[in-house]
Order: C-alpha cells, then structure tokens, then sequence
C-alpha cells in the first residue's frame, strides 16, 4: 500500500455558517466527495450557505449536497473539480477483527491532513447499521474520513468518537467560580490549575475508540449518481 497516494484522498470539510468541521475524502475522480450526514448538519439545519472542501495540496473548493441519509450518517458533495486518482472502495464483508487499519482526516487542531493506524476491535452491529469498532487515535474532526484496509481500500468511514471520561467536565468548569478566595498550596493557585487541568482533559477526552460504517451505503448511493 502507498501511504502518500492514500494520504491525498482526505479532505477537510467545513460549513460556515453552522460552524461545523470535519474530514472528507474523494470518492469518484469528477468531484464527488464523501463524509459525514453530521458534518454538514447541525441542531441548526443544514449548511445553507458555501460547504468549502479543502484538499491535501491547500486546493479550497465550493461544495454543493448531492445525497444524504441521516440514519446512516452519510453525505455526498459535489465539487468543481477533477481528480488524476479516485480510491478503490473495498468490501466490507471480507472485514474481520484485529484486521490492521489506516484512516486519514484532520484531527483536533493538527493543522493538516494526516494519516494515522488502528485495527479493529470489533464489528457488530449498531441500531442496525453495519459498523466497526477501530482501537486507535480517532478524535474530534476524524468523523467523514476514510478507513482503509492494507490492500488500500476503503471499507468504513468514521462516524463517531467516543470519550474516555464519563465525567461531565463542562458542569465541574461551572464548580470552579463557587470557590471563595485565592486557595494557594503550595504555590499553586487551585482555582486557576483546577481549570486548566479540565480545559485539557475535554479537549482532549475523544481518544482511543471509534465507530466507523460500512462503505457499502456510500456504494448503493453512488449507483444513483453515475455520471
């Protein structure tokens, strides 16, 4: 497998007027781009002003919505653009557990496309979808991109996250100002150390775990956009 060639089908997705972001990848070489239902959606209602793709080269494109199925979690754009490669889609069939897998996207802040690996701990089946469990660095802005077996296929696309802390960090934040005065131990500020700490942990609680779904609802839904 050519990890460079692979690399280049990721995309970054942004709306922005609801104030979404998360990866995409190339699906079909005449601009047809999938990714995530959520992506371009939101509590809000859909992405009803420019959906901008960017590509690994830095490449902005305007996207319209071509298809999508809110059940699955899937959604295929339209840009204006031809690609030199379009991916192979695999089968998800022939995907078992503890097969080794790579997935691109753009992660939490990291500013750029990257490639990263993992391998599945489980396929199962989730209200009533076909999807993985993949053990690796999956985070925030993952969902939309591509998983690829070793063949370089694309058999699942990433969907959902999962944090690591049960905790809700966003109701300890609003604790904090309830503590009276400057507590100091040791030269430590409490209140001022205690946010910092929680700031980090729900920045960075979506690690480890995540749920892909099989590339075969992308496929049913490309044979009603053939060019």
């Amino acid at each position: 497998m050519n990890y460079q060639e692979i690399i280049k089908f990721g995309t970054e997705i942004y709306c922005l007027d609801i104030n979404s972001r998360g990866s995409g990848f190339i699906l079909r070489k005449d601009g047809l781009i999938g990714t995530n239902w959520h992506v371009v959606h939101s509590n809000e209602g859909v992405c009803s002003k420019t959906i901008v793709v960017r590509d690994q080269d830095n490449n902005k494109y305007p996207a319209k919505i071509l298809k999508t199925d809110r059940e699955k979690d899937f959604a295929v754009l339209k840009i204006d653009n031809v690609f030199d490669k379009e991916p192979m889609l695999g089968e998800f069939d022939s995907v078992v557990a503890f097969d080794e897998v790579y997935f691109v996207g753009r992660g939490l802040d990291i500013p750029n496309i990257s490639l990263h690996k993992g391998w599945i701990s489980m396929k199962t089946q989730k209200d009533g979808l076909e999807i993985l469990q993949i053990d690796g660095p999956i985070n925030q802005g993952n969902s939309g991109g591509p998983v690829f077996n070793k063949k370089g296929k694309i058999i699942a696309i990433i969907t959902q996250t999962e944090a690591r802390f049960d905790m809700d960090l966003q109701s300890l934040l609003q604790l904090i100002p309830q503590l009276q005065g400057d507590i100091t131990i040791f030269g430590i500020r409490l209140p001022e150390t205690l946010r910092r700490i929680i700031f980090y942990l729900n920045r960075n609680r979506f690690v480890g775990v995540g749920y892909a779904f099989s590339i075969e609802y992308i496929k049913r839904a490309l044979k009603d956009l053939e060019p």
